[in-house]
């Protein structure tokens, strides 16, 4: 007997380029109505169902920038998402949780990157960020704590990848994700630095 969840949304936005270089930004406005909610039918919490119990407000941005840089082939890159608010505006499973911010979801998210190509070799430098994210089930907002398991932490990796094409079929690169060997939790810890080789040959 559940509804779609629907939503209203809202969009104002500017491109701007010259030359080889552009920028966009767009602001955004959403209201989301019917959002399916799990409703407690036990104290305990061990019976439940899922229910068309609430409501949802977000009003954000977003941008981006690509730049040419005066070295041949190389590109400088960046984009960011920011929600002004992204807050339950009504639960009638949890009336409790009205005015918390939404579970999964960063306030900020950016990310850059140098991007090169030039001849047979390809490389990127990129760094990514994540704002501390309320996880699944966390309605109350209550899980602040960061660097342990179960947390969920703001974070900002860095990754780069090089390539060379030898022929047409194939090409060889070699990669690393964390660079900076950042230790955090996305509720159980990620990956640290780590290296990758590669040997494509395309048929």
């Amino acid at each position: 007997d559940l509804r779609p969840e629907r939503v209203r949304s809202f969009e104002a936005g500017a491109d701007v380029r010259a030359g080889g270089a552009s920028a966009s930004a767009t602001l955004y406005r959403q209201r989301l109505s019917d959002l399916i909610y799990r409703r407690s039918l036990t104290a305990d919490g061990t019976q439940s169902r899922n229910d068309n119990a609430g409501a949802a407000s977000v009003d954000g941005v977003e941008a981006s920038v690509r730049l040419p840089m005066p070295v041949a082939g190389l590109v400088l890159s960046g984009s960011l998402t920011h929600h002004f608010r992204y807050e339950i505006t009504r639960n009638d499973a949890s009336p409790q949780t009205v005015g918390k911010v939404l579970t999964d979801v960063p306030r900020t998210g950016w990310s850059a990157s140098l991007d090169y190509a030039a001849g047979p070799w390809t490389a990127l430098l990129a760094a990514r960020h994540s704002s501390h994210v309320f996880g699944s089930g966390n309605d109350m907002n209550t899980n602040v704590v960061q660097g342990v398991f179960g947390s969920y932490d703001a974070h900002t990796v860095v990754s780069a990848k090089v390539s060379r094409r030898l022929w047409r079929q194939l090409t060889l690169s070699l990669s690393g994700e964390n660079l900076l060997d950042r230790k955090y939790y996305v509720y159980s810890g990620q990956p640290g630095r780590s290296v990758f080789g590669e040997a494509r040959w395309r048929f």
